[in-house]
């Protein structure tokens, strides 16, 4: 995982206005793929775990966190929205690198 996901991250953090902890990041989101043997990222997961900093960093804010990382995603990686589904992986699923 290298620039796609810093590149997330900034967007992440100007869109929802947190600040993200890549340590805590790492420790409680990125799970090993036991199909490509490396580590990757639930599409889902991120969401729930940007949720709960959002809830801690900026309780005020009230959009839709899965849609709006939907699209950022979708833009950072160059895929259609729909592919950003609840059950993708980040690095297999959607070519993250």
């Amino acid at each position: 995982m290298g620039i796609d996901l810093l590149d997330i991250f900034f967007r992440i953090e100007r869109v929802f206005q947190i600040k993200v902890d890549r340590t805590k990041f790492f420790t409680e989101c990125v799970t090993v793929d036991a199909g490509r043997r490396g580590r990757d990222i639930r599409f889902a997961d991120f969401v729930t775990w940007v949720e709960s900093q959002i809830k801690d960093q900026n309780p005020l804010y009230d959009g839709n966190v899965f849609e709006v990382m939907r699209r950022e995603i979708s833009v950072c990686l160059g895929v259609d929205e729909s592919q950003v589904t609840a059950d993708a992986l980040l690095v297999r699923d959607l070519g993250m690198e």
